[in-house]
């Protein structure tokens, strides 16, 4: 028999037990707002639970206030005021509705009829007050007061508070009228929709905003004054900042005081939603203009540094250009999406009919594509600065600007010309800049009569003239007799020098050819024309010349043996005249004056 009791007692507990945690409730189970009877129960228990949080003195239950604004579709309304206005809406219409109808949750339309059309909207019995399904945003398809109901619900309280409230209501949300009830009867004559107090107040406001912003530049220059100067010829980077902010920012502060003003006025309707609209664009243009402005203070800051090569990311001044361009467009783009957003635009809906334009944007300029992929890598790369000398595409010339389409050359002749990007990307260029020397490479040539001494000795003197120079590399000067030309005997001369200026390479070339030009005229060599000579073997009425070219043999043999080895003629190494440079030993002094 106890056996049969402790068994029973065992399951009889197990099923507390379940049931027990069968019925807990998770603290963090959400809300639902799928259809408007979960949306009116849950504000209605959450603002009930309110109001006995303010007579009970409990935060907890008070806090349930915010609960409810969850139940409020506030999209009409600024981001920075939305949760203060939500609250006072929300117990504006608990005290709404505990005056004009206690609703049985059950009789409020849970799910749609198949034979009727889907749900979208309901409104409570013989009121405006409704209840709508949201259309977009983050809270698609969930169930919400509309914003109608959200922008009246100051007007309905107007009209129901002199009626009491309903037996087995919650007995309002604790509202009490505000001071302007205070106010004495011309304050409260309505014109349009605003009260007299109201557009006093707000005339006001606008006087004490521009006072506001006068005092806001004044205290800046204050401050831009106390700041301590920076010696002649540095950049006082406190004071340029605050230059550069000073004018938007006395604006913020202004707006921000308006904001401030139509809140405690308590403005509703059309003209609060026009003024909202009018201060929204207002701010977000200062927003934008200020980080526009701190943008350019940044982009002077690079640039100095950039000048001053004492950054440790070796940023060049060519890049300047590109970091401030991209960084406005940056700002322009952001703060425009921002300000989209704040005046209640789906910016996720722009963005993804963006993202389709784009892509056929991208598609129709695909050339402008693909000069802004050019000039980022020439960026990365960095074949050329701004300021060196190029050859690009056979263009020759100084590089003015790198831009983000083309980049653009001042030529030798003192025009510009502007190459795409895409084409510099897959170009061959030749930075002059990077050369180490400056090469001369030039050959004359004498008359076929100059003796082979004298040739030699012409060589002799040409790598005389070149070896003295300090600022000729000599380990890679060449002089040679190179050979025998159509018209003359031809003599290279090739020698790089260390000089980086154009002008400095031809005041050397012009010394040197004038030293050699001194050298022929020593020794008596001619300098050869292209020439030709026609050789008439008869002319008619005259005998016919004729040459004597017989030898004997032995004779021609011996001449011939005569430049062989040990021969009386033979001069295998050259006259003893001339060394050629690579065949000396001596130290060379690279210097780096002409």
């Amino acid at each position: 028999m106890k056996s049969n009791i402790a068994f029973l007692f065992s399951i009889f507990l197990s099923f507390q037990i379940f049931s027990q945690t069968a019925i807990s409730v998770s603290p963090l189970e959400p809300n639902k707002f799928e259809t408007p009877r979960e949306t009116y129960v849950v504000f209605v228990k959450a603002m009930n639970d309110y109001k006995k949080g303010l007579e009970s003195k409990n935060s907890q239950l008070v806090a349930e206030l915010d609960t409810a604004v969850r139940c409020l579709n506030l999209d009409g309304i600024p981001y920075g005021i939305r949760i203060e206005k939500g609250r006072d809406v929300a117990i504006l219409l608990k005290e709404v509705m505990d005056r004009v109808a206690v609703i049985d949750p059950m009789l409020i339309p849970e799910s749609n009829d198949s034979s009727q059309l889907p749900l979208t909207k309901w409104t409570l019995d013989k009121t405006e007050i409704s209840i709508s399904k949201v259309e977009g945003g983050e809270r698609v398809n969930e169930f919400l007061f509309s914003r109608d109901t959200v922008s009246r619900a100051l007007e309905f309280y107007s009209k129901t508070k002199h009626l009491p409230y309903l037996p087995e209501s919650g007995g309002g949300a604790g509202y009490k009228d505000p001071w302007t009830e205070t106010l004495p009867g011309w304050a409260k004559y309505k014109l349009s929709s605003l009260y007299a107090w109201q557009g006093i107040g707000l005339l006001l406001s606008i006087l004490l905003g521009f006072i506001l912003k006068w005092f806001t530049k004044f205290f800046s220059h204050f401050v831009n004054r106390i700041i301590n100067r920076a010696p002649q010829g540095k950049i006082n980077w406190k004071e340029k900042i605050l230059d550069f902010c000073d004018k938007p920012l006395s604006y913020i502060v202004t707006i921000g005081f308006w904001y401030f003003c139509l809140d405690i006025l308590d403005i509703e309707g059309g003209v609060y939603r026009v003024s909202m609209v009018i201060l929204q664009v207002l701010l977000s243009f200062n927003i934008i203009r200020l980080f526009y402005d701190l943008t350019k203070a940044l982009t002077e800051y690079i640039e100095v540094i950039a000048k001053e090569k004492k950054n440790d990311f070796m940023i060049d001044s060519q890049i300047v250009p590109l970091i401030s361009r991209s960084s406005r467009v940056m700002v322009i783009l952001l703060g425009t999406l921002f300000a989209l957003q704040n005046l209640g635009v789906n910016v996720m809906s722009v963005l993804a009919g963006l993202g389709v334009g784009g892509l056929a944007l991208a598609l129709a300029a695909k050339d402008t594509a693909a000069n802004l992929f050019g000039s980022i890598m020439i960026f990365l790369d960095r074949p050329f600065k701004v300021g060196e000398n190029v050859i690009i595409s056979g263009i020759e010339g100084e590089v003015e600007e790198i831009g983000f389409r083309c980049t653009r050359i001042r030529t030798l002749n003192d025009s510009v010309v502007s190459i795409p990007n895409s084409e510099v990307a897959n170009s061959k260029i030749e930075n002059l800049e990077q050369r180490r020397y400056r090469r001369t490479n030039v050959i004359l040539g004498l008359t076929f009569d100059t003796p082979p001494e004298k040739v030699e000795a012409f060589l002799e003197g040409i790598k005389n003239i070149l070896s003295k120079n300090e600022i000729i590399l000599q380990d890679k000067t060449n002089v040679i007799f190179k050979g025998f030309g159509l018209s003359s005997l031809e003599i290279l001369i090739n020698y790089y020098a260390h000089v980086k200026e154009w002008g400095d390479d031809m005041i050397l070339r012009q010394n040197v050819f004038l030293e050699v030009m001194n050298l022929a005229k020593e020794l008596k060599v001619i300098f050869a024309y292209p020439t030709q000579t026609l050789h008439v073997e008869t002319i008619p009425g005259q005998t016919p010349i004729k040459r004597d070219h017989s030898e004997p043999n032995e004779k021609l043999k011996q001449t011939a043996k005569e430049f062989g080895r040990d021969g009386k003629y033979s001069h295998p190494k050259g006259f003893g005249i001339f060394t050629h440079p690579s065949r000396e030993n001596r130290q060379t002094d690279l210097g780096v004056g002409i």
